[in-house]
């Protein structure tokens, strides 16, 4: 899921605590109660790219499917930017294509 900076709170990323409950970077915690996970699934339905590539962190595994929905979710700034202080920074550099292909799977 992409997300873009505006608008109110995202349910989901609140739901996992952010933008003031989340853990710290490699501490964990747990979500009491459910996690609807529906309306994840629905922004793929509205189309989503893909590829064949790796990790962009160490173990750097290869043949790693990567989808990414076309349509960004909005959030609020601060849960953004909570969020990005949680995620460790991509120490893989960007790579040429070669063979690989993207593909674009859209609904009719």
């Amino acid at each position: 899921v992409r997300f873009r900076y505006g608008g109110a709170d995202n349910t989901l990323l609140s739901r996992l605590g952010l933008p003031s409950g989340a853990p710290a970077r490699g501490a964990t915690m747990s979500v009491q109660g459910d996690i609807d996970l529906a309306s994840v699934v629905d922004i793929f339905r509205k189309g989503y790219y893909y590829y064949e590539g790796s990790l962009t962190t160490p173990p750097c595994t290869e043949n790693v499917h990567w989808y990414i929905a076309v349509e960004e979710v909005p959030a609020s700034a601060a849960q953004l930017d909570a969020l990005s202080c949680l995620i460790a920074s991509t120490t893989r550099p960007a790579e040429p294509m070669n063979s690989r292909t993207w593909s674009l799977s859209v609904p009719h």
